[in-house]
């Protein structure tokens, strides 16, 4: 199954400190704004809220990509994330992002293989990604994927 309508991927990271679980979620959308499928997981610590971002991303574009959807729109709103890859991604060697996170950007760039976009989005517009992410981390989920009806 390959799935050629627009589709919208947002995603969020939940961080409270370096020794605590984090938590990630993400939500698929589809073009008339209706969620189809959503993501979440507690995850091992990390080091800051942006690896959690960067860890979040990748994790949901290897479910889509595992699910063949081509020509999603990751959206998050790690301002830092998410400038790099849109800038990343009209670049045909693209130069190093935050060293910090610069595995998990390169992994997100060898994932993406150009059948991907990515966006940054504000905060408001994220809720669903950020409210499975808080409750991930919050109770220590094991990863859940479902699909929405």
């Amino acid at each position: 199954l390959q799935v050629n309508t627009p589709l919208y991927c947002c995603t969020d990271g939940s961080w409270s400190n370096s020794t605590s679980f984090a938590g990630i979620g993400w939500a698929l959308y589809n073009a008339m704004g209706q969620c189809l499928l959503q993501g979440s997981s507690s995850i091992e610590p990390t080091n800051s809220v942006l690896e959690t971002e960067a860890i979040a991303l990748k994790e949901a574009l290897l479910q889509i990509k595992r699910l063949n959807y081509r020509g999603v729109t990751f959206c998050g709103d790690s301002l830092t994330l998410y400038s790099y890859l849109e800038k990343a991604v009209q670049q045909y060697h693209p130069s190093p992002g935050c060293l910090e996170i610069q595995s998990y950007l390169e992994d997100i760039m060898f994932l993406n293989h150009g059948q991907y976009h990515f966006k940054y989005i504000c905060r408001a517009d994220n809720t669903l990604a950020d409210k499975l992410a808080k409750e991930a981390r919050a109770k220590n989920s094991p990863y859940v994927v479902s699909w929405v009806t």
